[in-house]
């Protein structure tokens, strides 16, 4: 049984290039989208970049070609680059494309419940600030008198 997968590279010139190992041969960015781990990744990457991907499709083995499942995934991870130079892999496609940052679409307008706790425990310090600053700056109305009776104090009985 002859395993497929595919190395997808994701470079921007203001990014990190990272690398991926997924199972088949994505042709397009949505069969990229499909894949959690490199989802997850454009979803983090900063919008304004061109980002260019690079697919590169192996086969490992002979006989019918399935695709390659997460343990095998992790296989290929480990041991690519002595399979590579022992040329037990074959290389059937390689090809790139590019895409905007700002192409993806990850629901950035809508807010999830996480956000919305997010907003609640934002409120709540804030109010909680603004109490404790109130109270401070009561302190500092007393500190301030008190402070210049002392030095009024010092400086009349200096000159005295």
């Amino acid at each position: 049984m002859s395993k497929m997968f595919s190395v997808v590279t994701l470079d921007a010139s203001h990014s990190l290039m990272t690398e991926h190992f997924v199972p088949g041969s994505p042709d397009g960015l949505d069969e990229l989208l499909d894949c959690d781990e490199i989802s997850e990744v454009l979803a983090e990457w900063p919008l304004g970049d061109t980002i260019e991907a690079k697919i590169q499709t192996y086969l490992y083995g002979d006989g019918e070609t399935v695709r390659a499942d997460e343990e095998d995934l992790a296989f290929f991870r480990e041991h690519f680059d002595e399979l590579d130079a022992s040329d037990a892999l074959d290389c059937i496609s390689d090809h790139s494309f590019s895409f905007e940052s700002d192409e993806l679409d990850f629901g950035y307008g809508e807010e999830s419940e996480d956000e919305e706790d997010l907003e609640l425990y934002d409120t709540a310090l804030l109010k909680s600030r603004a109490y404790f600053y109130g109270k401070e700056s009561e302190v500092d109305k007393l500190l301030l008198p008190i402070i210049m009776i002392c030095v009024c104090a010092l400086l009349g009985g200096g000159t005295l």
